[in-house]
């Protein structure tokens, strides 16, 4: 075929990614914000309202998220054993330099004004927290099936009987 001086070369312009290979990023992505929202809901409780989650860390799948649920729910509970309301700033000075950093960008976040009377504030934090539980046990089931498929693939009957019995 014939080349022409100045001219540029036909683009081969990639094909867009899977379905396989893209909800997966987007279920994190959203798992992410979950998180980053229930944590920011926690730190701006009703003004004279004792709270103490009774949802484990084990819904936050990142480690710093994660780390500052559980502090904050031990400084929670010292509060509100001594009566105590919730201080962002004396939170903040038991905490690591990058976690209160972390906790700064949460802090920042911004909410509506109807989550400022406990009613609504509780329903926004037990409906996030129950969708960070549905995405939790998701994953879990779905990182169960994969050890299941690839135990019977490779023909390991004993890794099989323990994925299963749970031994």
């Amino acid at each position: 075929f014939p080349v022409t001086i100045g001219t540029k070369p036909p683009q081969i312009i990639p094909d867009p990614p899977s379905e396989e290979e893209f909800v997966p990023q987007i279920r994190q992505d959203l798992r992410q914000m979950l998180e980053e929202y229930l944590l920011a809901l926690m730190l701006h409780p009703p003004a004279k309202y004792q709270f103490i989650p009774n949802f484990p860390e084990t819904i936050f799948s990142i480690e710093e998220n994660q780390e500052l649920f559980v502090l904050l729910v031990l400084y929670l509970d010292q509060i509100t054993f001594a009566s105590q309301p919730f201080d962002i700033n004396a939170f903040s000075k038991t905490l690591n330099q990058p976690l209160s950093e972390h906790l700064d960008r949460l802090y920042l976040l911004d909410l509506e004004e109807t989550l400022i009377d406990p009613v609504p504030w509780r329903r926004e934090v037990d409906k996030t927290a129950a969708n960070l539980k549905k995405m939790y046990i998701k994953s879990s089931l779905e990182r169960l099936s994969l050890q299941i498929k690839t135990a019977q693939s490779f023909g390991q009957a004993d890794t099989l009987n323990s994925i299963v019995t749970g031994k």
